[in-house]
């Protein structure tokens, strides 16, 4: 059924709330704290990705797609998840990527990992 107020809810109903991932959570605070709104889907005029102000931190699941870039990665634990690999230039890099294991996280907009022009447009720090 439709709720319009969640102290509608029976605490049954509340259960089963799908909940966002803790980088989703992460950005949203991010947002609200710099007075804009969470639920805004961040692209520039043309577009493309904007930044979203801050790394990217997408949790590691196992099977998914770790990307290693030894020209940009500060050492050998440092890596980018697949979408943010794919939005970015890595054009003449020396590049791997491999299959994980649950745990760790992107490193793209982290400047102690990451150069800073190998990150995607969501998360290079400006």
């Amino acid at each position: 059924r439709p709720i319009s107020n969640i102290e509608e809810m029976s605490l049954d109903e509340s259960i089963h709330l799908p909940l966002p991932s803790l980088a989703s959570f992460l950005r949203s605070l991010y947002r609200l704290q710099r007075g804009e709104n969470p639920d805004s889907k961040s692209a520039n005029s043309s577009g493309e990705a904007a930044y979203e102000g801050g790394p990217c931190g997408y949790v590691f699941r196992r099977g998914d797609i770790a990307w290693n870039c030894r020209t940009c990665q500060t050492d050998a634990t440092c890596v980018l998840c697949d979408r943010c690999f794919r939005e970015s230039d890595h054009e003449g890099h020396e590049v791997f990527f491999h299959r994980t294991t649950p745990g760790g996280c992107c490193d793209c907009g982290d400047r102690e990992a990451w150069r800073v022009e190998g990150c995607c447009p969501r998360h290079r720090p400006p």
